[in-house]
């Protein structure tokens, strides 16, 4: 089984992100239960991308990227490069949006 790491970067090619964007989505200096929680997070965006957005390979690349006014017309990559909770903050999201 890949290393969190690697698992990490596989789920952050699916988005449309500069280096910049996805080397701090990587979370390299964390602990391994920080690392963790952040594939488990990715995981459940990513997840619910697929869900929401079957049929739409584009939306799921871009989602990441556009404004969300649930979000306070931020992106939801805003959110979670600005806040430490940001990747939860996203992941709440995707999971209240499955439940409409």
């Amino acid at each position: 089984m890949p290393d969190r790491t690697s698992q990490i970067e596989a789920l952050l090619r699916g988005w449309a992100l500069g280096d910049e964007d996805r080397t701090a989505l990587q979370g390299y200096d964390e602990s391994d239960n920080e690392q963790s929680e952040r594939l488990s997070r990715l995981r459940t965006i990513m997840g619910g991308l697929y869900l929401l957005f079957p049929e739409n390979p584009g939306l799921r690349r871009d989602w990441v990227q556009r404004e969300n006014g649930a979000l306070g017309w931020r992106s939801p990559l805003q959110v979670i490069l600005a806040d430490k909770n940001g990747l939860q903050t996203v992941a709440k999201l995707i999971r209240a949006q499955l439940q409409e």
